[in-house]
């Protein structure tokens, strides 16, 4: 017969001859998880995992009181602030794409103010989902200090007014619900940005992304597969993180 299982730790999960440590989860929030194949070199892991990752950490986000979620993000605007205004400064760059949060994601909106009021010409484009069926969005451009021709939708954003699209930008910013110190990221899974990054927006130069440091993993994220597009550079309320390639 076949030896019972053993019950795994809750904080601590075998992947790819590493652990990973789920940072501030309850363990009642982890689900259990099952075996790891080994496949032609490739580690395939229970789609559960990731989904219990998902879960606890939006939850924790949710639960943030007003007054964490704005001394939180008044210190990530600082860091994103001195993030973006350098690279700008130093590499020219002209276009700056980003989203609008919801929910307590980390809020980019008092930055992409600031920056906007210093560097007059640089023009900014926030997302919007155009084909919920095929999971496709693009960019319009819009103004961070008049979002009245903006409202909110099921996917999201979207615009009042017939807007032009547009995915030739030098820098993105996308919200985060987990990310690791490689700069692999953890989202709602709707593949929505990891389609956006491997299509229109292939040629972004920066990818940054917004998140707390609760939602920072301490090792690899689980299963990221050969379509997850990672960043280049995450941004905290501890501060700026280039992802270690």
């Amino acid at each position: 017969p076949n030896p019972k299982p053993q019950t795994p730790n809750p904080e601590k999960f075998c992947f790819n001859r590493k652990r990973v440590k789920i940072k501030g989860a309850h363990p009642s929030k982890i689900a259990k998880i099952s075996t790891i194949f080994t496949m032609s070199g490739k580690s395939l892991v229970d789609f559960g995992l990731k989904s219990s990752l998902r879960k606890s950490l939006i939850a924790q986000r949710k639960s943030l009181t007003p007054e964490a979620f704005s001394s939180l993000n008044v210190k990530i605007t600082e860091h994103l602030y001195g993030l973006l205004s350098s690279e700008l400064k130093g590499k020219g760059y002209k276009s700056l794409g980003s989203y609008l949060s919801i929910s307590n994601e980390a809020d980019p909106l008092a930055c992409l103010r600031a920056l906007k009021s210093e560097f007059g010409s640089l023009r900014t484009y926030t997302v919007t989902v155009t084909d919920p069926s095929s999971k496709e969005m693009n960019f319009f451009e819009f103004s961070p200090s008049d979002l009245s021709g903006i409202r909110r939708s099921a996917f999201g954003y979207s615009s009042e007014k017939k807007v032009d699209f547009f995915n030739d930008l030098d820098v993105v910013v996308v919200p985060m619900v987990g990310f690791d110190r490689r700069g692999r990221r953890l989202g709602f899974g709707g593949g929505y940005f990891d389609r956006w990054f491997s299509g229109p927006g292939k040629n972004v130069r920066l990818r940054v992304g917004l998140a707390y440091e609760f939602q920072r993993l301490q090792d690899a994220l689980p299963i990221f597969g050969e379509f997850d597009q990672d960043v280049d550079v995450v941004v905290t309320e501890n501060g700026v993180f280039w992802a270690e390639k």
